[in-house]
């Protein structure tokens, strides 16, 4: 969560941007930088302190199959495990790197 004292620090650049001229856009860029480095770095602390679950894995996995769903992208499974639209692309196993990859049914598809 984005701390109060980064909020502060948020409304003090809507005003500087309101009310500034040309010396304080660079000390606008400045705050907007510093303010966005800390919410970074407050995203990133809260991600090392909330591990992610096994089931949050496959929430994850669920919604990527149903963002594709929802604009029109049916996903297939084939009898080898591989994820398909049976038109252009696949995601398959590969067994040497052992992760899964995206394939293009012809090398030019696949080079895109």
């Amino acid at each position: 969560m984005v701390s109060s004292q980064n909020l502060s620090r948020r409304d003090d650049l809507l005003l500087m941007l309101l009310h500034g001229g040309a010396a304080s856009n660079a000390i606008a860029t400045h705050v907007v930088d510093a303010f966005a480095a800390q919410v970074r770095a407050e995203v990133a602390e809260e991600q090392k302190a909330v591990p992610r679950t096994e089931r949050s894995y496959w929430q994850a996995i669920a919604d990527a199959l149903n963002a594709a769903e929802s604009v029109g992208m049916s996903v297939g499974i084939d009898l080898d495990g591989t994820l398909t639209d049976h038109n252009a692309w696949s995601v398959i196993w590969d067994r040497d790197a052992k992760q899964w990859t995206l394939a293009g049914y012809d090398s030019e598809e696949a080079a895109s």
